[in-house]
């Protein structure tokens, strides 16, 4: 805190004229409030009164965001002014989402912040996959194949594709919106606990002093995690807006070829509809590049078609993606259960499949999918699919050809066997490991 500022906190002193025995006073007083505002900086609850309010406080930001979503937007379509819908589908209506659907229900994982987990709720299938994206004019664009049982033609592959990108960069545009207004919030509180305690340190010298207004810029551990998540949220919506919606914009509207894309179709299927996107860095021409990766799958009738683009310059690194992941059905398989996961929580799940799973194994997947950690380029190591998972493997069983398969196929085929097993115990990613990764504890860096 500055001497302007000292000045500035208020006095009744008759034309806030302060002398100086006066100021030299309250100088030592504001320097005991700092040391009891600071004397619990150990473990950090200088701000927070306890880990209650802590988490609250981080908890409290998930469900401003669950309402925003909740509220009309600015229309996505390029060059439109008007309010979106709230219910903009990122996924057919009539697809993947109808055939898997039970009852004309899916499940789908939520946030809880009241318990500071993940857990499974079911939703019906006209608001499955819903985002405050387009006004009722644009969300026609995507009449042409929505409520049809398969995508089948380029462009509207593309369109679906594109649509994708568009929730992504509304969610990223919601999130950075509500970190900033909890980065104030949270500058307001910690102004507001520092009043708390200069008033009671000038009551107990006897000053009669209202303190008007106190600001005592001041970045504690987790203003720098507030700061750094807003600036990579700023970097992210750029990224986003400049390499892959402008570009992907003239596609939709003009025809031009900046989408690129790959599609592979599983003879199985997959009783899951996902719409996700991802980031990668790699390296091209000894160069450091960042890609964002689009990922859609769709069940359809005795098959799944999962799509994955990005833009033409990453074409490259697709191509291999790809390419590896369709290698097997097994490996298809895990590429979509590792986006479940470590990339996307966007899914939506036929409800008997989940609950087939062991309660165990249930709740040690909704909490790996809290751990940031891991992205596009990691494997996940349960499974989520049993039948369609054992099915596969028995094929292979059957055509024994495993004399044949060298070492790596045949650790690779041990794993996916292993996946099936249920152990004991699973280590539960806690939730004050969300808060060290995301800044609101200190994680000791």
């Amino acid at each position: 805190m500055n001497t302007e500022t000292l000045y500035e906190i208020a006095t009744n002193d008759k034309d806030g004229i302060m002398d100086e025995q006066k100021y030299l006073e309250i100088n030592k007083v504001i320097d005991k409030a700092l040391d009891e505002f600071l004397e619990n900086k150990s473990s950090n609850e200088e701000v927070f009164k306890n880990s209650s309010e802590r988490k609250g406080f981080y908890f409290s930001l998930v469900r401003e965001y669950e309402k925003s979503y909740q509220k009309p937007q600015k229309c996505m379509y390029p060059g439109c002014d008007s309010q979106s819908i709230i219910y903009s589908h990122s996924l057919q209506r009539g697809g993947g989402i109808q055939i898997i659907s039970e009852n004309s229900h899916v499940y789908w994982p939520v946030f809880d912040e009241r318990s500071g987990k993940m857990r499974i709720e079911k939703i019906g299938i006209n608001k499955a996959s819903t985002f405050p994206g387009f006004c009722n004019k644009h969300e026609g664009v995507f009449s042409v194949f929505e409520n049809k049982k398969e995508i089948e033609y380029e462009n509207e592959i593309k369109l679906q594709i594109y649509r994708t990108l568009c929730r992504e960069l509304q969610v990223r545009r919601i999130e950075l919106a509500n970190n900033i207004k909890r980065r104030d919030e949270y500058l307001s509180l910690q102004n507001k606990r520092f009043a708390e305690i200069l008033s009671k340190h000038l009551v107990d010298v006897n000053f009669d002093i209202t303190i008007k207004d106190i600001d005592i810029k001041r970045e504690d551990f987790r203003l720098y995690y507030m700061n750094k998540e807003i600036d990579e949220l700023e970097e992210r919506v750029s990224f986003i807006r400049k390499k892959y919606y402008y570009p992907f914009s003239k596609d939709i509207q003009k025809g031009t070829n900046n989408i690129f894309y790959k599609a592979i179709k599983l003879d199985h299927v997959v009783p899951v509809c996902l719409a996700g996107a991802g980031y990668i860095s790699y390296t091209k021409r000894n160069k450091k590049t960042k890609a964002l990766i689009i990922m859609n799958v769709f069940p359809q009738d005795g098959a799944t078609l999962i799509i994955l683009a990005t833009d033409r310059n990453s074409k490259a690194f697709l191509e291999r993606y790809i390419s590896h992941y369709s290698q097997s059905a097994l490996m298809a398989l895990d590429l979509i259960e590792s986006w479940m996961v470590h990339v996307t929580d966007h899914w939506f799940v036929k409800p008997s499949i989940w609950e087939t799973l062991s309660e165990k194994r249930r709740e040690k997947i909704l909490s790996d999918i809290l751990d940031i950690r891991f992205g596009v380029l990691d494997t996940y190591g349960l499974s989520i699919f049993d039948d369609i998972r054992k099915y596969m493997l028995t094929i292979i069983d059957t055509e024994d050809k495993w004399d044949k398969n060298d070492e790596t196929t045949v650790s690779f085929l041990m794993k996916e066997r292993d996946k099936l097993r249920d152990e004991e115990t699973y280590s539960i990613f806690p939730t004050t490991d969300i808060l060290k990764l995301k800044g609101y504890m200190n994680s000791g860096l």
